[in-house]
């Protein structure tokens, strides 16, 4: 789950990530193995591979949840 944005004045995002185990009791912040320079956040792309520690997304998909 993404749990925050950050976007720099030119619209450039960063992301925050954590997971849950089945059933999540407890959710942790994931570190970016990928580019520890910015860890632990994440630049995101829609529709390419995400790494996460433990887990690879070979076709990443966004959803929202609304308040309505």
């Amino acid at each position: 789950m993404i749990a925050d944005i950050a976007e720099n004045v030119i619209g450039e995002r960063l992301f925050l990530l954590i997971q849950g185990n089945t059933p999540v009791q407890s959710i942790h912040l994931l570190k970016n193995l990928e580019d520890t320079s910015i860890s632990p956040w994440y630049k995101l792309k829609l529709n390419s591979e995400i790494s996460v520690p433990g887990f690879t997304f070979t076709n990443s998909k966004f959803a929202r949840f609304k308040d309505e």
